[in-house]
């Protein structure tokens, strides 16, 4: 890996790093989740990064894919919160997420369980190791805690300008014979519940990726795909970013012609509450570097 991708892939994680710990710290009763994104959004920007996907936002069953777009949505004492964000400097990415409980902190057992899961699994994360190893000690880890593991929800192998880049990275035990490539950058993210242990599609969480132009006729919606071509072509954006004339309706349309997919949210499938940490792993000269820490 050459000396410009580790350095911005360690400064990505840098940024991911600082600005999870802050958000965490505006994670109070009352608090606005708009807020508290655009809060995300502009520090993120401040620092010198750019948004690899928008902010997380997820509250006790959903786990992940909600991001807010209108005021109305505030944290109330005891909400299990995952905020879980990512930044990119010209493409190199870090993916980082952590677990509060709104005006409680982070002394909840289900919290520990998944941070601790997170620990456990990091430390199989080497240049070619075995991809099984962490699934294996991320379970036994949030079970022996008397949780489950979200078993449907994976860590990922990430490359410039490419947040999946193929590779899964299972929170269970998975005899798939992968291994960790010899360079790139890995999230590990377990989720742990007192549910049933799997999530199932919600509604929209209003997360999309522009996924091609295509044959569009109306002169609104080909300003709008070329818009988020030029400004959004690898990452998914949300459309409070957008300010284009009559783009609500446009993404609409965009959506049913698969110019941009929507991404759901992921709710716990009996309704059980969600905790969840992540930190993305840098590997290169025989190294496994932590980034967001």
């Amino acid at each position: 890996m050459d000396k410009v991708a580790v350095e911005n892939f360690s400064t990505a994680g840098r940024i991911a790093s600082k600005i999870l710990k802050e958000a965490l710290k505006e994670a109070r009763e009352g608090t606005d989740l708009l807020d508290l994104a655009n809060y995300v959004d502009e520090r993120i920007a401040q620092e010198g990064g750019k948004p690899a996907f928008p902010v997380n936002l997820s509250i006790n069953h959903v786990a992940a894919h909600f991001t807010p777009v209108s005021k109305g949505d505030l944290l109330k004492v005891g909400d299990m919160l995952k905020i879980d964000l990512g930044v990119h400097v010209d493409g190199y990415l870090a993916d980082t997420a952590s677990t509060i409980q709104v005006g409680v902190g982070t002394k909840h057992p289900m919290i520990a369980a998944s941070k601790d899961a997170l620990a456990k699994g990091l430390e199989h994360v080497i240049p070619n190791g075995e991809v099984e190893r962490v699934g294996s000690v991320v379970s036994s880890t949030i079970s022996s805690r008397g949780f489950k593991v979200i078993e449907n929800l994976t860590g990922h192998l990430m490359k410039k300008n490419k947040l999946h880049a193929g590779l899964s990275v299972p929170n269970i035990p998975e005899a798939s014979g992968e291994t960790f490539p010899k360079e790139g950058a890995v999230a590990i993210e377990p989720f742990a519940t007192d549910g049933a242990g799997h999530v199932v599609a919600g509604k929209n969480g209003n997360i999309y990726l522009f996924v091609r132009e295509g044959r569009l006729k109306i002169p609104s919606h080909k300003n709008s795909a070329r818009y988020l071509k030029d400004n959004h072509p690898y990452f998914p954006f949300t459309p409070r970013w957008i300010s284009l004339p009559d783009f609500s309706s446009d993404l609409m349309a965009l959506e049913r012609k698969g110019a941009v997919r929507a991404y759901p949210v992921l709710n716990e499938a009996s309704g059980g509450t969600v905790t969840q940490h992540e930190h993305t792993v840098l590997l290169y000269d025989g190294k496994a570097v932590v980034t967001t820490v």
